[in-house]
């Protein structure tokens, strides 16, 4: 989406959990986008999900990234500004989530989405709405990536991780629904396409084997509709 294949998420407190385990976590283990999605969040990884205070930014967790977005609820973060300094010095596209359009973090970021929820019902609790909608914001970026990236056919997810039985079970639903074909001849082709939905889809579309499949998609460079001629 921003014309590379790598991006970087980090945050501090609330923002930082939706940036690393809820966003980027949640979306590489659900689908294989092909590109390196990195989240990251004061404390480091090594916190698990414990609080971990007074962290500042390594410059080491930034390198060779090409977009870093920073999610903050409040005013000033340390780790977050260090963040978008350093992504800016590296020439990666800054984006800042935030609740407060003054924050420092703002006048950093290359573009700012600034959310506009009002007071916490506990003050200082940023967990709450501003925590929330950071998550949302996070939910529609993510998806909209992998859109653009064409892992999604009309509303399917047609590149998922078929890394248990649930996500396999997932997977011939998803071909049977996208192709018309029955659950039974979903499994065989996505046994012969070695288990790449995208392949089997093609054979099951257009009734080719698999390798006559994969070389429309390498015909078509990747693209599923392309090789689909749709």
């Amino acid at each position: 989406m921003w014309g590379r294949d790598r991006a970087a998420n980090g945050g501090a407190g609330c923002g930082g959990m939706s940036a690393d385990v809820w966003d980027f976590e949640e979306t590489d283990a659900g689908v294989d986008c092909g590109w390196k999605a990195s989240g990251y969040r004061g404390g480091g990884r090594g916190g698990g999900f414990r609080s971990r205070r007074g962290t500042r930014f390594g410059r080491k967790e930034i390198d060779e990234q090409r977009r870093c977005g920073g999610d903050r609820g409040e005013r000033t973060t340390p780790y977050v500004l260090g963040a978008l300094q350093y992504a800016r010095k590296r020439g990666a596209t800054t984006v800042a989530i935030t609740s407060n359009r003054h924050m420092a973090a703002a006048r950093l970021a290359k573009i700012v989405i600034a959310l506009e929820v009002g007071p916490e019902v506990l003050t200082g609790s940023t967990r709450l709405k501003a925590g929330t909608s950071q998550k949302m914001v996070l939910n529609m970026l993510s998806t909209a990536v992998m859109v653009r990236l064409g892992h999604v056919y009309e509303n399917l997810m047609i590149d998922a991780e078929l890394t248990n039985e649930k996500l396999a079970d997932r997977a011939l639903r998803i071909l049977a629904e996208a192709s018309g074909k029955r659950v039974s001849a979903a499994e065989h082709a996505l046994r012969a396409a070695g288990h790449n939905m995208r392949v089997a889809l093609v054979m099951l579309k257009l009734g080719v084997e698999a390798g006559e499949a994969k070389m429309k998609l390498r015909a078509a460079g990747g693209d599923l509709r392309g090789a689909l001629a749709e």
